[in-house]
């Protein structure tokens, strides 16, 4: 398996980022790379822009041979649902295995800021396309994290 390339610093590219070196908690410069190049071109396009993260899992003893089909379907829904309403949405997503049994992915979700300046809307949208997309009712909680709370359930910036 190839080793990423991991910063503990506490910025990248002049822009904060979370890290806890004691705590293991890096982040992958390939990664940040290709973060920093979305927000930078996203920018050009628009004045205002609204950034917010996700997490989005997969259910218990989920067909890994599927996984794939469903992100792009929920992916492919849930720009077409931000597009409508004229969020002109932009994802960076990695999906990923560490310390859990199943696969996750997280999302970061760049929008107009001209548009939308809060999260809740959106999640609310994530979560009922990610279920539906999953087999699960409309309201069923549990597989998408707004990332608003740590591990420890307190308040944190998304």
């Amino acid at each position: 398996m190839k080793k990423s390339n991991v910063t503990y610093e506490d910025s990248f590219n002049g822009r904060p980022i979370m890290t806890d070196r004691d705590n293991d908690l890096g982040c992958d410069v390939k990664i940040l790379r290709r973060s920093s190049d979305v927000f930078e071109n996203y920018l050009d396009r628009h004045s205002r822009t609204y950034c917010l993260r996700f997490d989005l899992q997969y259910p218990q003893n989920s067909d890994c041979d599927q996984d794939v089909r469903k992100f792009k379907k929920f992916s492919s829904s849930f720009a077409k649902n931000l597009s409508r309403k004229g969020f002109e949405p932009a994802f960076v997503w990695v999906k990923e295995r560490h310390n859990s049994n199943h696969d996750h992915v997280h999302m970061q979700l760049f929008l107009n800021g001209r548009t939308t300046n809060n999260i809740h809307n959106h999640i609310q949208k994530a979560n009922e396309l990610w279920n539906k997309t999953n087999g699960k009712s409309k309201n069923y909680r549990g597989l998408v994290n707004d990332c608003t709370k740590d591990s420890n359930g307190q308040p944190q910036h998304n």
